[in-house]
């Protein structure tokens, strides 16, 4: 039989910190993974947009952060990997040729 979680919010709609932070420990132990923060699922995230050619503002503002340079300082590295595999999908394209003057602005 499948478990469903369900979450409960209080009387205004939210849940509060503690009661996610509880509810995702116990998932992740549930899951038999090491302890690591709900923030990691951001982590997951984002490159998985980025992958998806979801441009950098759009990515910006659905993580919540009050300018782009937030998201680029911390997810950088990410969109080089990015660029990289487009550069070599670039490449594949051409027949193995190395294509000149090919790339990704961000």
């Amino acid at each position: 039989m499948n478990k469903i979680l369900i979450i409960f919010a209080d009387d205004l709609g939210l849940t509060h910190s503690s009661q996610q932070r509880k509810i995702w420990d116990t998932i992740v132990k549930q899951a038999g993974l090491e302890h690591r923060g709900i923030h990691s699922l951001r982590y997951t995230h984002v490159p998985n947009l980025i992958d998806k050619e979801t441009y950098p503002l759009a990515i910006s503002r659905r993580l919540g952060h009050s300018s782009i340079k937030i998201t680029m300082d911390l997810y950088s590295h990410f969109f080089e990997r990015n660029k990289k595999k487009m550069v070599g999908l670039s490449e594949s394209i051409q027949g193995g040729q190395k294509v000149e003057n090919f790339e990704i602005s961000f």
